[in-house]
């Protein structure tokens, strides 16, 4: 009989265990004890690291919550390295990121797209912040991001800028996977004679090292040009460094950038589109072309298309297309009753150009651009004229069908890049949030080889 007395029945419940499950009763039907669960206590490291390498960027941050060594081993600088390499060689993860204005005229947006996903917004920018002066010498990402566009993305690490209010004195390096940031100062390189600056990011694979390219010119004046090209000079900032370097072109620059950034980013080196200068002639700009920076020595060089590209009846859209230099040519609509876009590869080696597919017939006259590219061989285009309908275009299959959640998010594209997302923090990045923060309250750092487990350690080779 239960106790009696002072809440005896309620004590007694409460002093019995309850009778927990057995993990080792032999199952009636089998007669077999069952299979022990893997579990990453379990799994050996090899296993477990080839998991890891392949698990998405916003997972493994929360995973370093796991323990002492898993922080250690996700910010082991091989771990993400490793990393990286498993994830740009997987076709199938296959990012874009875009500067977008949202339809309507309310506001920008910077969008991350896949190919098979909805785009995901990674940011609202406030286009109708006012001018703000009196910066502090150092800012938060909150400030910097209210008027800001994308220049370019390597390695998971976008470089954002600003085109009106910020222009000359900041840009900034943003991975928006570990939700890291740093503000990288301009130097000044000639006040009142600078008209613009023209960025672009780039990737030394020797040196392991992001670097910014930063091409200024001078006034635009048309006057000035006629008499003869002043000037342009071009600076490299090395994310290892934390510097800018100037680089010496022997003599004048004769390039002249469109916008305010680079167009597109193959193998690590940055692709402006821009005017080819003839300082000696009565007109000084003489023609379109593409011009590639070197992102180890800053060295210009021009990239010329074919003399029947250049036609009155044709029109060139240069991008990047698997880690290639490509262009679609498009007759003018009008002249044509079934237009078609030719599809044009440049291969490195011989600097020649190869036709590789022929886009069409299109029942409409209209302009088509293309946007971006996918690893997977996909393009967006986009229709100029009218309706400004994107769409998704594999060439490869001649199939056109339309981009996976752009009709809820409904941006008017901008500039975009190639995109994989990655655990990569360049030197003097910040936790977006915890910028200017007493240092003093900071946590003693972990040494990662202290708390590093042997059994990672071996199979990172450390």
């Amino acid at each position: 009989m239960p106790p009696t007395g002072r809440g005896g029945r309620r004590n007694h419940l409460r002093r019995t265990k309850p009778i927990l499950p057995s993990h080792n009763l032999v199952d009636p039907t089998t007669s077999e004890p069952p299979k022990p669960h893997l579990t990453a206590r379990t799994l050996p490291p090899e296993l477990l690291l080839q998991i890891l390498y392949r698990t998405e960027v916003k997972a493994l941050v929360r995973f370093k919550c796991v323990s002492r060594s898993w922080y250690a081993l996700i910010n082991h600088p091989m771990f993400v390295k490793k990393h990286l390499s498993v994830s740009t060689s997987n076709k199938s993860n296959s990012h874009v990121i875009v500067n977008a204005n949202n339809a309507g005229g309310c506001g920008k947006s910077i969008v991350l797209l896949r190919v098979d996903k909805e785009p995901v917004r990674l940011l609202d920018i406030d286009t109708s912040a006012k001018d703000r002066d009196g910066y502090p010498r150092k800012i938060n990402f909150v400030d910097f991001s209210k008027k800001m566009h994308v220049a370019g993305s390597v390695n998971g690490v976008v470089l954002v800028m600003h085109i009106d209010e910020m222009m000359g004195r900041f840009v900034a390096l943003w991975n928006p996977g570990i939700n890291q940031w740093k503000a990288v100062k301009l130097d000044d390189l000639g006040g009142d004679d600078i008209e613009r600056s023209a960025f672009g990011l780039g990737y030394d694979e020797g040196n392991d090292d992001i670097k910014i390219v930063r091409v200024v010119t001078r006034s635009s004046c048309m006057n000035e040009f006629i008499a003869g090209f002043k000037w342009a000079r071009v600076e490299i900032y090395s994310a290892n460094r934390g510097c800018w370097k100037g680089v010496d072109h022997e003599g004048e620059l004769l390039f002249w950038p469109r916008q305010y950034h680079c167009n597109f980013i193959v193998k690590g080196a940055p692709y402006f589109v821009g005017m080819d200068v003839m300082p000696d002639s009565a007109v000084a700009f003489q023609h379109e072309i593409l011009a590639r920076f070197d992102p180890c020595t800053g060295f210009y060089k021009k990239v010329e298309y074919p003399e029947h590209f250049r036609e009155m009846s044709t029109w060139v859209q240069p991008f990047e297309y698997q880690d290639s230099v490509a262009v679609m040519v498009q007759s003018t609509p009008g002249l044509l009753d079934e237009p078609m876009i030719d599809l044009y590869v440049l291969d490195d080696d011989t600097a020649s150009w190869t036709k590789m597919y022929a886009i069409g017939p299109f029942p409409y006259k209209e302009f088509h651009y293309p946007r971006q590219s996918f690893k997977t061989g996909e393009i967006v285009i986009e229709e100029q004229l009218h309706t400004r309908d994107l769409y998704l275009y594999d060439p490869e299959a001649s199939y056109v069908s339309s981009l996976i959640g752009i009709d809820s998010l409904k941006p008017l594209w901008m500039q975009s890049y190639s995109h994989t997302e990655s655990l990569v923090s360049v030197k003097g990045m910040e936790l977006i949030g915890r910028e200017n923060k007493n240092k003093k309250n900071k946590p003693k750092k972990i040494n990662r080889m202290e708390v590093l487990s042997k059994e990672f350690e071996s199979v990172l080779h450390v």
